[in-house]
């Protein structure tokens, strides 16, 4: 599905979330053959686990 929404793969690509996001969308561009050094990103998210309410 990536693919539909990325057809240039020289393209760079920039992608900023939680960990689970960027673990999956980083894969599924190394899957489509997307250099890592056209991968580029941030991850944002608490900096340490919320305790339960």
């Amino acid at each position: 599905m990536l693919a539909h929404y990325l057809p240039d793969l020289k393209a760079r690509c920039y992608f900023v979330g939680p960990q689970g996001f960027m673990t999956a969308i980083n894969s599924a561009l190394s899957e489509l053959g997307i250099d890592e050094d056209r991968r580029h990103f941030e991850h944002f998210g608490p900096s340490r686990p919320l305790d339960a309410a």
